[in-house]
């Protein structure tokens, strides 16, 4: 078995362009930044929702599948999109321009319970509206402005008392400056429940956006994209 955390950082380490990336406190960082993507416009359905085959764009920030200049995610089976994350490692283009998937294979919005609003859900290869598909795709972030700090909520899967499912696995979180080239990353273990995860980005201009990675049995939503918003010059 491939431990991904470890190519990461034997590669990541050996690029020149890096900044210090450290986990912050989502709660405090939300009440202080003006940036926020809720997916509340969408119209509340119950899983599997709506198909969203466009990118979904907002005040500041834009989301969809990929980077331009990478391919959209076309192999079958879960957590795909480790190996486009790994290759992301030789730099994107500059600006970061984002692009969605393949109709089907792009974003879903739904209700969910666990985080009890609606969600995000990166769409796997199976596509729409298979509920294999949802949570198991990758997604790529670009802010309008460079970033110092940024955060959203991420479901991996539904508490199991129990114990009859499998352990979540990882999501892998890679953050790219405005010139293209990776300043961070980060090695998300995922676990049942609501995940509050934030960052900060010290040295360099900030991030430009980042994309995100699943190695994951039962797939991710996402929700509350927290970031600043830079006030127009008077």
């Amino acid at each position: 078995m491939i431990r991904w955390g470890l190519v990461f950082w034997a590669a990541f380490s050996a690029l020149p362009a890096q900044a210090d990336v450290l986990r912050a406190d989502y709660a405090e960082m939300a009440g202080r930044l003006a940036g926020r993507l809720d997916f509340e416009d969408f119209a509340p359905k119950p899983e599997p929702g709506m198909s969203v085959d466009s990118l979904i764009e907002a005040e500041g920030i834009t989301l969809g599948e990929h980077v331009v200049g990478r391919p959209p995610q076309t192999a079958p089976g879960p957590g795909p999109g480790q190996f486009d994350a790994f290759f992301n490692l030789m730099g994107l283009p500059p600006d970061l321009p984002i692009a969605p998937g393949t109709p089907g294979r792009n974003m879903a919005v739904s209700l969910h319970d666990g985080l009890g609003s609606n969600a995000l859900y990166p769409l796997g290869p199976v596509g729409f509206p298979d509920v294999g598909a949802l949570g198991e795709g990758t997604i790529a972030v670009r802010f309008d402005t460079d970033q110092t700090e940024f955060g959203f909520r991420l479901h991996a899967d539904y508490d199991d008392p129990l114990g009859s499912r499998p352990a979540p696995g990882r999501a892998f979180l890679m953050i790219f400056g405005r010139d293209g080239a990776p300043i961070g990353f980060d090695v998300i273990r995922l676990r049942h429940g609501p995940m509050d995860l934030a960052w900060r980005v010290d040295g360099g201009p900030g991030a430009a956006g980042f994309t995100l990675a699943p190695d994951d049995p039962g797939g991710y939503a996402l929700d509350d994209f927290i970031f600043a918003l830079v006030a127009p010059a008077s």
